[in-house]
């Protein structure tokens, strides 16, 4: 809602639920006279979000990327789910590393 109050069209990339869906439509009621774009990935390991992101991007040109995602994982090591875990530093860490480089090196490539 920042960047729309700035005039920038936005995609928002996030957990494909009914938040996003609500989310996307406050944005379009909110800023008609803008563009917006909906993402639905999960952030996990083994998981091709960056293919989905590329694939919904290829034909606008990107110049700001926040990367806000993230959840916390709450109780001991060792009684957490495998799976639970690698997910938090997937989602916390490494997609956004990711997703910074692909969009850096387009940025760059390009000269934007």
């Amino acid at each position: 809602f920042k960047l729309a109050s700035q005039g920038l069209n936005v995609v928002v990339v996030s957990l494909d639920d009914s938040f996003l869906k609500q989310t996307m439509k406050e944005l379009s009621e909110t800023y008609p006279d803008l563009t917006f774009r909906s993402v639905g990935v999960t952030f996990s390991p083994g998981v091709k979000y960056l293919d989905k992101i590329i694939k919904e991007t290829k034909d606008i040109d990107v110049r700001i990327v926040m990367n806000n995602a993230g959840f916390l994982v709450t109780g001991f090591l060792d009684s957490a789910p495998l799976g639970k875990l690698l997910a938090n530093i997937e989602c916390n860490a490494t997609a956004s590393v990711n997703i910074a480089h692909y969009f850096v090196h387009k940025m760059v490539s390009e000269k934007t």
